[in-house]
């Protein structure tokens, strides 16, 4: 595990287990199966976390993952896999996102590839889901995949103490 992603796993720690569900780790054969399906190639930082975590709750924040083999299933609403089905196709959904996770409003958290055929994951945004498919779409980027996770914690620690509680004077 590099440095980076250690780092942002122990300011995880902050909060106590009970809100937090870190899900088992996926092998490379469940993410490169997950790869497949979706026609997007992960990011060395999405196949680290995953081969960690196959997908986190953070209170309110949603990371998604990917479908385990066998008898370790993560649940439908952290598949990434089932979350990109449900929205391609749709009018609204831009067929060069790749959806990531979400907030506790339900916005979401996305991977943009600018390639054609089998998209790539470069960077990360959070994209406000009120105006998605609009002209204003508002998006702003956060990084890469390990700043993702980052941003996901810091908010939760803005707002939440460590019980999971929220906090009186954070707004």
């Amino acid at each position: 595990m590099t440095k980076k992603l250690t780092k942002i796993l122990q300011k995880a720690n902050y909060f106590q287990s009970r809100v937090v569900k870190v899900h088992p780790p996926a092998t490379a054969t469940d993410i490169l199966q997950s790869e497949e399906k979706l026609g997007w190639i992960f990011s060395s930082e999405m196949k680290e976390f995953f081969s960690y975590s196959s997908g986190i709750q953070l209170i309110e924040y949603c990371i998604f993952g990917v479908q385990l083999d066998g008898v370790r299933k993560i649940p439908k609403d952290f598949d990434i896999v089932i979350w990109n089905e449900l929205v391609r196709g749709r009018e609204w959904w831009p067929s060069d996102w790749l959806k990531l996770g979400r907030d506790g409003f339900g916005n979401y958290l996305i991977a943009v590839s600018s390639k054609e055929g089998k998209k790539e994951v470069s960077g990360c945004y959070w994209a406000d889901k009120e105006i998605l498919g609009t002209q204003k779409a508002t998006i702003y980027y956060i990084g890469d995949f390990h700043d993702l996770i980052n941003y996901s914690i810091d908010k939760m620690m803005k707002f939440y103490n460590s019980e999971g509680q929220l906090k009186t004077n954070s707004r």
